[in-house]
């Protein structure tokens, strides 16, 4: 992606943080209600791990985008979370 492009899009989180997590909420309308319950259980904030997920992927950031889904694994396990239960 063009630098212009990230850069602009990556403001556009920043600036409307609020309005992107509403957007992710609106779409995961199965699992909305499991999202507080993994932040209380296990202090994993979702929609913050959403907001750096793109970050990474629109700032072509490979190396961080690994290190932080190898992270979050571990800490998923360590816990016991199976998203898809």
């Amino acid at each position: 992606m063009e630098n212009t492009q990230q850069k602009q899009f990556t403001n556009y989180i920043t600036h409307h943080k609020e309005e992107f997590q509403n957007k992710l909420l609106s779409e995961a309308v199965g699992v909305a209600s499991k999202i507080n319950d993994i932040l209380q259980s296990g202090n994993i904030d979702l929609l913050k791990n959403a907001e750096k997920l793109v970050r990474y992927v629109v700032e072509e950031r490979d190396d961080e985008l690994v290190s932080f889904a190898e992270h979050e694994g571990v800490v998923w396990a360590a816990h016991n979370f199976n998203p898809y239960s």
